[in-house]
């Protein structure tokens, strides 16, 4: 009898592990193939944005893109939709095949109305700690005689030249980011935990930008977008936080020459560091107003390390990765 009893929970036992080493293998399979699309994503990114940057010098638009900003507004709002929001939507539906969440993270109602202004005030408060990090960390840079390279950021002038620019930059910008990073790139990882998810969506994010001068500012925003995204249950948080960001930029840019430059830069400075401080109020009162809904840790059985290396190792990953990586380290110049 007891031999019986013993074989049985021998026989279960294996099973038991059996079907546990296939539910993890499974779920490394899958995490492979979101991984997978990701870099493919990221490379139809690539691949379009120098093809039209290409066809513009073939076509003899360089100049006008640079002397003319309305066109390049148009430009721009274009590259956006094809190159980020494209690939990032056909991939998408791809790795919702293998992400175990059903859905994407789409642009739903918050769980509670009354935590989305504290949410985006203190989402608006870190992106301005965000950029006070990056403007220490070019201060570094400096110091050792380099020079981190950056986008050569540039509006068009008058009044229907701020309205373009108010719907390229903060509209187009805050909308397609959004969607792409905290909609299909976060959203298809939260079975393997909100942390995670947050975590890979943001080093993703900051990669892209490809260039030491917005990468650490994207990386550490984006840890805000998506926190404050998922706690709130909806993508219509990051969108805001993301749109007022932009606004913000856009603003800073209008009144350089308009606004006497000392005062310029005294009110810039008042208002950054005024939205970290008011911002971190908000975080402690949404903190303190959300214990009940936390992070979810997921339903997946893998390690972090083996999160890690079922989501980067891959071919179209690795490819897109090591590509922006050496964009970015090229960017870095030395001080003349």
């Amino acid at each position: 009898m007891n031999g019986f009893y013993g074989y049985s929970g021998t026989v279960w036992d294996e099973n038991f592990n059996s079907a546990m080493f296939l539910r993890k293998h499974q779920e490394q399979e899958n995490l492979k193939k979101v991984g997978f699309y990701t870099g493919l994503a990221i490379l139809g990114t690539i691949l379009i944005q120098n093809v039209l940057v290409v066809a513009l010098a073939a076509f003899g638009l360089q100049d006008r893109y640079f002397d003319d900003g309305i066109f390049a507004s148009g430009f721009d709002i274009m590259l956006s939709i094809l190159s980020l929001l494209m690939p990032f939507m056909i991939a998408g539906r791809a790795m919702n095949r293998y992400s175990s969440v059903g859905r994407v993270f789409y642009l739903g109602g918050p769980y509670r109305k009354s935590m989305m202004l504290p949410a985006v005030v203190a989402g608006v408060g870190c992106c301005m700690a965000a950029n006070i990090v990056t403007t220490y960390i070019s201060l570094i840079f400096n110091q050792f005689g380099y020079e981190p390279s950056s986008i050569d950021f540039s509006l068009p002038e008058g009044a229907f030249g701020f309205v373009m620019s108010l719907f390229r930059v903060v509209i187009v910008a805050g909308v397609v980011e959004e969607v792409i990073m905290r909609g299909y790139t976060l959203g298809n990882l939260r079975f393997y935990g909100d942390m995670f998810a947050i975590a890979m969506s943001s080093v993703v994010f900051a990669l892209i930008h490809g260039n030491f001068t917005q990468i650490p500012f994207a990386l550490l925003s984006a840890f805000g977008l998506g926190y404050f995204s998922v706690k709130t249950g909806t993508l219509w948080t990051g969108v805001i936080i993301h749109i007022i960001n932009n606004f913000v930029s856009v603003i800073f840019y209008y009144t350089e020459g308009v606004i006497e430059e000392n005062l310029n830069v005294m009110i810039q400075l008042a208002v950054i560091y005024g939205s970290v401080f008011i911002g971190f109020i908000a975080f402690a009162y949404f903190v303190s107003h959300t214990k009940d809904i936390p992070l979810m840790k997921g339903g997946s059985m893998l390690s972090s390390k083996e999160k890690l290396k079922a989501y980067f190792l891959n071919v179209p990953m690795i490819i897109s990765v090591l590509y922006l990586i050496i964009v970015s380290v090229a960017g870095i110049t030395e001080k003349g």
